[in-house]
């Protein structure tokens, strides 16, 4: 399950930069006129920082892709309890997979940061909370008043 989450941020990050690299903000020359005077430095500049953006959002796409295949390769249960032979009997065996698994999962979970995207996931879940609340409460007191 751990495993999952660690894979699932970094699946989540790769569509991000995915998305804002396919609808990258591209302004017309049209709009930029109006807003800087009509000048066309204006607008080449412009496009050269659209397109530096776009070229580092691929740039950060690409670092976060490798890192999902790095942690794939490295989280698989294989690449895992590799050279357990159950020999060693100073440990139970599911204690020496348990200490193993623990090992390789807190190494990612510390590079993909795992308590940061929680602590965002669940001031996320607060605010959907909160707004449904605010949202239901006047529909609960008209269903309230249409019943007295």
């Amino acid at each position: 399950m751990r495993a999952g989450t660690i894979l699932g941020i970094l699946e989540g990050v790769i569509r991000g930069y995915e998305s804002r690299a396919s609808s990258a903000v591209i302004k017309k020359p049209g709009a930029m006129r109006g807003a800087s005077g009509g000048g066309a430095g204006a607008s080449s500049s412009s496009s050269t920082e659209n397109e530096e953006a776009v070229k580092s959002r691929m740039e950060k796409r690409e670092k976060a892709l490798k890192l999902y295949q790095a942690a794939i390769k490295e989280l698989d249960v294989r690449a895992v309890f590799a050279g357990l032979d159950g020999t060693s009997e100073e440990l139970k065996p599911e204690e020496r997979l348990r200490g193993l698994g623990n090992k390789a999962i807190s190494t990612w979970e510390e590079k993909v940061k795992v308590a940061h995207w929680e602590e965002i996931m669940d001031t996320l879940e607060m605010k959907d909370t909160t707004t449904t609340t605010a949202t239901t409460r006047p529909q609960e007191k008209e269903q309230e008043q249409e019943q007295s």
